[in-house]
């Protein structure tokens, strides 16, 4: 299998490149049932101070409409394709709670870009993301007597260059726009911990551990200070720990001096002898409690559940708490339906328990950023938890970038500094489909790796299938595999693991999708019984050859933005790659095949069925009929033998018989017009079907950064008969169109040509079309067989070449002109066409950057 392929369905689907999607109206999708009483709980089991909550019921404009049309939208809620809007609140502050409190206003979770401004003054611009912000407001410009109003001019637009995720994005869950997590001012002291970072250190025999605690105090307005007209007041700063077995410990206070509207960092540290260490078989959590004092008197606090444990990696070897370890993982894309990742806490709760009562003890939130919820469950629960930034197919331009690796950094520190007191998380990943071999990729990596050390000490990234070398500050070395069996790979794995270590390597996501549904065995390819017989292959590949570990992708089934071509057509954009369906549903066989593996309990049996043959029926039945009307046609008179053995074998003579007028039969031409067009149809059908589960087909396509040529490609691929109608009708446009194109430019010719003639030379000059219709009774058959594909797709490509040659010197007949002049001209006519649309889709999607990509992902996997 080579390139050519690709070539061919450029050509052969160009047209579909012009097809727009068009969105007259932008649909909202909100929460049913408020979430309000769960937000308020969280919020003040971490902090005592009063809470204005801002939930519910907002004013929406777009926020181009001068005339500022309103209307209500329920916060959260998501909406889908790009939008620039303005939310508006409204709310009420008392003289009181502006003289004594500072207010921190609460973004949870919004996307993408937001101007963020009160009472008409802009406080805050964020520079895109889907993690947790705050932002403290100027006293000066809140109202007391009077509402004020919060507004949020929100852009969500993804792009090829400087968001995060990218626009293109290889199976990515449901990217949605909105304000989609709580939003709420927290009314902090005048004197409060504006930030603070956690970490332990258990000794190595671990038998104590030190808590080391940073915070940042700020002083904001007026001190608690009996004299307020001092400058400085002395303040001091305490950690409690209270033990999973209810025991309080206490360091010694850290007495300090801040002065009035300043912000210092203040370190304090507390030692824990014999503790209780967290694991996933014995989930127990400490909770820190970091109080600020002044004159003995606490005025703010925060608390925070934490985790001790020691998760160990060398080159040999991977230890948790002292002991060997392995992780068993599945990737978790928190998504579901087409509410993207905005779902309610009882359905976050109900997937990680379905997680953990299958028996994983790590779980990967892959391709996103988790509501930090999230990470709570999974602490309670038992499982390590590993976060990443949302980057994947990283074209090298980008990589390279110094723009794009501003804008990475900013986006990482923001989303490290919201997550890195959550000690379940186990390591920070930087991305996947990474190749091993690409410099820009390496360097990418171990950049921000040696960034995202200052949170979390350990790293990984994931990369596509080969041979992996060390990168410097990277932990972790994951490996991808899609359809294909990690044992088919075990020397690739090998030669990684003396590479770079052997307890370094794991299998970062392992995947299989169920294009097909249910079928009768597992000899049927893309069943779901041949999911579970892959998943069952995978735990036992994993367990024999010892490997560090493995994340099998994924959960459930989940939707993204892009239809998929290898996943099946449907037109929600399911990916059913879940062990479990998107309804949450766990009787899936790939479901009761990994809980026995995971529970040592009974083997479940997967049935082995028998292979069917999937080549459509269609094929031949239209083939056929094609084959009937062809030879209807030569035994329907001498005259029309005569007309095609002269086209075919005498071309230059038959096109001045056009142009002279003389007799062509129109029920002949008609009859062959509509053969050639269900002809191409019938070869491109087969192509199509036979790449429907090709993986660089679908990149290629996504590198086009278009939905909805994806949605057509995929819908065509998968239902062969419509694919051979909608390609013929397709075909006769093209060639109608063709006809008109080259009437209106006979205007300007002194060989003014009938339109009949013209349209009779464009028929007849593709007659030699009609000798792939045997091809296309058996072309998927013989593709099927991967043997000499490579052939193959050159010689339909050949052969699509001289029909051309043969419709250009039919051109230069019948409007008897020079040859060189039509070549020219087809040649230029090619060149500003095709070199407009790829300018297009350059400038717009950095189409080259991505194909350079795919061809080097090509090179490496084929």
């Amino acid at each position: 299998m080579g390139f050519p392929k690709y070539i061919f369905i450029i050509l052969s689907f160009f047209i579909l490149f012009f097809q727009q999607k068009i969105s007259s109206q932008t649909i909202f999708k909100e929460l049913s049932g408020s979430q309000d009483s769960t937000a308020l709980a969280l919020i003040q089991s971490k902090y005592k101070n009063p809470v204005i909550l801002l939930n519910g019921t907002w004013q929406l404009y777009k926020a181009e409409d001068e005339k500022k049309k309103k209307t209500e939208i329920e916060i959260p809620s998501v909406f889908e394709d790009d939008g620039n809007f303005v939310f508006e609140k409204e709310f009420y502050i008392s003289e009181g709670q502006i003289k004594n409190f500072s207010p921190v206003l609460h973004f949870d979770r919004l996307s993408y870009y937001a101007e963020i401004s009160v009472n008409d003054i802009i406080i805050y611009r964020f520079s895109g993301g889907e993690f947790p912000f705050d932002i403290l407001i100027p006293k000066d410009i809140l109202k007391t007597a009077e509402k004020n109003t919060l507004a949020v001019k929100l852009l969500y637009k993804l792009d090829a260059q400087t968001t995060i995720p990218l626009k293109q994005r290889f199976l990515y869950p449901l990217n949605l726009g909105g304000i989609f997590g709580n939003v709420y001012i927290l009314l902090r002291p005048n004197l409060y911990i504006k930030d603070y970072t956690l970490n332990s250190l258990l000794s190595s025999d671990l038998s104590s551990v030190k808590i080391n605690l940073a915070a940042d105090v700020l002083s904001n307005d007026k001190l608690y200070q009996s004299d307020s007209t001092q400058t400085n007041s002395i303040i001091s700063l305490q950690l409690k720990v209270t033990t999973p077995t209810g025991n309080e410990l206490k360091s010694k206070q850290t007495t300090f001096s801040i002065k009035l509207n300043d912000e210092i960092s203040v370190n304090t540290s507390l030692e824990i002898p014999n503790p209780v260490l967290w694991s996933p078989e014995n989930p127990k959590s400490y909770l820190f409690t970091i109080e600020l004092y002044s004159s003995n008197l606490p005025i703010d606090q925060i608390q925070q559940p934490f985790s001790l444990y020691s998760l160990k990696i060398s080159n040999e070897k991977i230890s948790l708490n002292g002991k060997g370890f392995s992780f068993n993982g599945v990737t978790y894309m928190p998504s579901l339906e087409d509410f993207g990742q905005m779902l309610t806490y009882k359905e976050m709760q109900r997937d990680i328990k379905l997680i953990k009562d299958l028996g994983f003890n790590a779980v990967r939130f892959s391709k996103s950023v988790p509501n930090q919820y999230y990470l709570k469950l999974c602490e309670e629960y038992g499982l390590l938890a590993f976060v990443e930034l949302p980057l994947s197919f990283l074209p090298d331009n980008l990589a390279e970038s110094q723009y794009f690796k501003e804008r990475v950094s900013i986006y990482l520190n923001g989303f490290l500094n919201s997550y890195k007191n959550y000690s379940v998380i186990a390591a920070f990943g930087l991305g996947s489909n990474y190749l091993p071999d690409l410099n820009s990729h390496s360097d990418f990596i171990s950049n921000f790796a040696r960034e995202a050390k200052k949170y979390i000490p350990l790293t990984y990234a994931s990369f596509a299938k080969a041979r992996l070398n060390r990168i410097e500050n990277l932990d972790l070395y994951g490996i991808e595999f899609l359809n294909d069996s990690p044992a088919d790979f075990e020397d690739l794995i090998k030669l990684s693991e003396e590479n770079i270590g052997k307890a370094r390597v794991f299998i970062s996501e392992a995947g299989y999708i169920a294009s097909i549904g249910k079928s009768n065995g597992y000899l049927n390819k893309f069943s779901l019984e041949a999911q579970a017989k892959y998943f069952e292959e995978l735990i036992k590949f994993a367990d024999k050859k010892h490997i560090t570990g493995y994340f099998i992708n994924s959960m459930f089934d989940y939707r993204g933005n892009y239809p998929s071509i290898i996943s099946g057509y449907n037109e929600s954009n399911l990916y059913p790659l879940g062990i479990a369906g998107e309804d949450r549903s766990t009787n899936r066989m790939s479901y009761k095949v990994i809980y026995s593996l995971l529970h040592n309990s009974e083997k479940v049996t997967i049935p082995l069925g028998s292979k069917k043959d999937d080549a459509p029926m269609s094929f031949i039945l239209i083939g056929l009929v094609l084959a009937f009307l062809v030879g209807a046609l030569v035994n329907s008179g001498r005259k029309f033998r005569e007309d095609a053995s002269r086209a075919l074998l005498r071309p230059y003579n038959f096109f001045s018989d056009i142009r002279d007028q003389r007799l062509i039969s129109g029920f002949h031409t008609a009859v062959l017009f509509i053969t050639i067009a269900l002809t191409y149809g019938l070869i491109c059908s087969n192509i199509l079907f036979r790449l429907r589960t090709d993986i660089i087909i679908e990149k290629f396509l996504l590198a086009f950064g278009s939905a909805n040529l994806l949605g057509i490609v995929s819908k065509l691929a998968w239902n062969p008969v419509l694919a051979v109608f909608e390609i013929s009708a397709i075909t006769i446009i093209k060639l109608l169109v063709l006809s008109l194109i080259l009437k209106f430019a006979s205007l300007f010719l002194r060989n003014k040509v009938p339109f009949q003639s013209i349209f009779f030379m464009v028929v007849w000059s593709l007659l030699p079309t009609l000798l792939l219709i045997p091809v296309g009774l058996v072309l998927y058959r013989i593709l099927n067989l991967d043997v000499a594909n490579l052939y193959i797709y050159s010689a339909l490509i050949l052969f699509l070449l001289w029909n051309i040659n043969r419709l250009l010197k039919g051109i230069y007949v019948i409007f008897d002109v020079n040859s060189t002049t039509v070549y020219v001209y087809f040649l230029l006519i090619i060149f500003i066409v095709g070199g407009g649309i790829l300018f297009y889709y350059q400038s717009q999607y950095n189409l080259f950057d991505y194909v350079m990509l795919i061809i080097k992902q090509y090179k490496l996997l084929g």
